[in-house]
């Protein structure tokens, strides 16, 4: 598929686990809109609207990847949010117990996008267990 890349870097939270862009499709070669899905920040699909195509990478490199960045996303959360409470400490305090309610469900939201990728290419991959 010829995919012109999105701008790389983190994604705000409010965003969308799927996008649409238009792209060329390696399957059907038309340009069309395709439905670009994420997990966390990461690419993990492309589903053709006008074919139905999904293009999927290896389910366990995908797992990996999301792990790693998932990894990084907790690690920087101390440094996010006390660079917010310094920049809108009003702000900062009001929306801070939504946000904290908000993540277990956001993280559910990535894990199922995650899989529902991966099955597309016919695995299905585990939860991780620590």
């Amino acid at each position: 598929m010829s995919m012109q890349t999105p701008t790389p870097g983190p994604k705000p939270a409010s965003t969308p686990t799927s996008e649409s862009a238009y792209l060329q499709c390696e399957s059907c070669a038309v340009f069309a809109i395709h439905t670009v899905s994420y997990a966390g920040r990461l690419l993990v699909s492309t589903r053709c609207t006008a074919c139905g195509a999904v293009v999927a990478g290896d389910a366990a490199e995908a797992r990996a990847r999301y792990m790693r960045d998932l990894e990084h996303r907790l690690q920087s959360k101390p440094r996010r949010m006390l660079r917010r409470a310094v920049d809108d400490p009003k702000g900062f305090v009001a929306t801070l117990p939504a946000k904290v309610a908000a993540q277990p469900g956001k993280l559910a939201r990535e894990w199922r996008t995650l899989l529902s990728a991966t099955r597309a290419r016919g695995s299905r991959p585990t939860p991780p267990t620590e």
